[in-house]
C-alpha cells in the first residue's frame, strides 16, 4: 500500500498487484546480494505480514492480484490477458 492510493485510485481504469507468495519471497529475500533488509526475523516477519496485507487490502479494492513467483514472460501475458478482455 502507498500513502495516497486513495488520492489516486480514480485515475487508473485497471489496477494490477504483482504479488509472491510466502516461500519465493522467503527464498528472495535469503538470496539477495544487493543488501540485507529482511533477512533478520523480525525484518522478515514484518514484510510476512505486510505482503499478506497488501494483497488483501488490493483485492478488496477490485485490483487484479498476478502472481509474480511466474516467469516475466507469464506475468506479462497476464497483464496483457487481462487489459485486452477488460477484466
Amino acid at each position: 500500500m502507498v500513502g495516497n492510493d486513495d488520492e489516486v485510485w480514480h485515475f487508473f481504469d485497471t489496477v494490477f498487484v504483482l504479488s509472491i507468495d510466502e516461500s519465493t519471497m522467503r527464498h528472495r529475500l535469503a538470496n539477495r546480494t544487493d543488501h540485507d533488509f529482511g533477512t533478520k526475523p523480525h525484518e522478515l516477519e514484518l514484510l510476512l505480514a505486510w505482503r499478506a496485507a497488501i494483497d488483501e487490502h488490493y483485492r478488496g479494492r477490485g485490483a487484479i492480484v498476478i502472481d509474480a513467483a511466474q516467469s516475466p514472460t507469464v506475468v506479462v501475458d497476464e497483464i496483457l490477458q487481462h487489459g485486452a478482455t477488460g477484466t
